[in-house]
């Protein structure tokens, strides 16, 4: 009987996840699946076993390419009956893709794998350096979880507190500048950048809040209303959110004369973790008390809670990718990295990482994230999100990794440790080089000193 070759090739917009387009018997035509990229040209092949006839096929997983994903399906379709078949997978992948484009070919096909084998392309992982390209000495940096002592401006100046000073590093020319020391009766417990500008927040054991304008050196304003020391800072526009050890978080104004417009109270321990969404409406903290709290920009009260946690919760960051995604991370009784919706108030996912989670950044180029931890491995992982496989695993930290923040091109991190070292490494691309394969960071430029 005279038979017929026909691929069709169903293209669609990059997701992380791929949700099968179609589900049909085997039995009328038989059926192979495989990707191909068109970064690469050659194929390499991997064996996957099909079902019997009349099961169902679920297609893998696709693979990013180039901002698309291409999903290739081989049908031998006999002239008897094959019509009526792709009609109805044509029309099954239109209802699920909308107006998105399918684009079908016919021809004759050859070289594929035998009856029962499919081949899939396997774009090769993306490639990070495994050392630091840079290594500073960082005197008096303490070695307590539950600080906030690393930020990085907008403005590629990186902010350190050791002990009672601040300084700054100009991460373009190296350039080390002491900004203030708060004199012996006092001490740095956090810093916070503003998103634009030079204005920098200072947490300090004694309960206050300095502003200081970076470019001159200059303190422009001191702000009082905890009983104990501000350990953690979050910037919103012109508003500046500081989480202290007396349990509370006070809202500023830095605009207005009040040193605090609003008090939010519902941690019943130190306040240890504060991060704004990006679009500047919810703020979530994290506490010692195993607590994560979601708060609007008007409410004094919890809008969310999540008690899934079985330790602190330090570590939290909002993803710049999906609106309402919020990662959080627990300490050493806890050691989960944990996946929520604030839109639809659910719990998605938990991933247990082995050891105390102290920090969590989100890649603002990919869709990938980095956690840092402390007891017992004090490594630094580079995740892939939403599978949570692991790109790298980096070490090097001899304490716990307390310390992170990231670059203003996303491309860079780096870490601090009680150790009293602070480490540099590449971990992400830039936006024109997401589908290169390049290694970056692999060169050292020796170990300074940041003061």
């Amino acid at each position: 009987m005279s038979t017929v070759w026909l691929i069709l090739i169903i293209i669609f917009p990059p997701r992380d996840l791929f949700t099968p387009i179609g589900l049909f018997p085997v039995d009328p035509a038989r059926i192979s699946l495989f990707s191909t990229s068109l970064c690469r040209r050659s194929l390499q092949p991997r064996v996957v076993r099909r079902g019997t006839e009349g099961r169902r096929i679920i297609p893998v997983r696709m693979r990013r390419c180039s901002g698309m994903h291409f999903l290739v399906l081989r049908l031998r379709i006999r002239k008897t009956g094959g019509q009526g078949l792709l009609d109805g997978i044509f029309s099954g992948t239109k209802r699920r893709l909308g107006n998105q484009c399918t684009r079908l070919f016919l021809s004759g096909f050859d070289g594929l794998s035998g009856p029962g084998v499919s081949n899939v392309a396997i774009k090769a992982p993306r490639k990070v350096s495994r050392s630091p390209y840079k290594v500073l000495d960082a005197p008096a940096l303490h070695d307590d979880f539950y600080l906030n002592l690393v930020d990085w401006s907008s403005h590629n100046v990186l902010a350190v507190g050791l002990g009672t000073c601040v300084y700054l590093w100009n991460a373009c020319s190296s350039k080390v500048t002491k900004l203030c020391d708060l004199g012996n009766d006092d001490g740095v417990c956090s810093v916070g950048w503003a998103h634009r500008g030079t204005h920098l927040a200072v947490g300090t054991t004694n309960g206050k809040v300095q502003i200081w304008d970076a470019s001159c050196c200059k303190r422009i304003r001191a702000m009082e209303g905890h009983r104990l020391r501000v350990g953690a800072l979050a910037w919103s526009s012109s508003m500046l959110s500081s989480g202290s050890r007396d349990k509370s978080i006070l809202q500023r104004d830095i605009r207005a004369q009040e040193d605090f417009v609003s008090k939010l109270s519902g941690h019943k321990s130190e306040v240890c973790g504060l991060k704004w969404s990006y679009d500047n409406r919810e703020l979530a903290s994290g506490g010692n008390d195993n607590r994560l709290f979601v708060w609007n920009q008007h409410s004094t009260q919890p809008v969310l809670k999540y008690c899934e946690h079985t330790a602190a919760v330090k570590a939290i960051a909002w993803s710049p990718h999906l609106h309402g995604l919020l990662a959080s991370g627990g300490g050493t009784a806890d050691r989960c990295i944990r996946f929520w919706n604030t839109t639809t108030n659910s719990h998605l996912s938990c991933m247990d990482t082995g050891s105390q989670v102290c920090n969590l950044v989100w890649s603002k180029n990919v869709n990938e994230l980095v956690s840092t931890h402390g007891y017992s491995q004090n490594q630094i992982i580079v995740w892939r999100y939403p599978t949570m496989s692991k790109l790298a695993t980096l070490t090097g930290h001899t304490f716990r990794v307390l310390y992170l923040a990231i670059s203003p091109d996303g491309q860079t991190i780096v870490t601090g440790a009680g150790d009293e070292t602070l480490r540099f490494w590449n971990v992400f691309p830039s936006p024109k080089s997401q589908n290169t394969e390049s290694e970056i960071g692999a060169s050292s430029l020796g170990r300074t000193t940041i003061r």
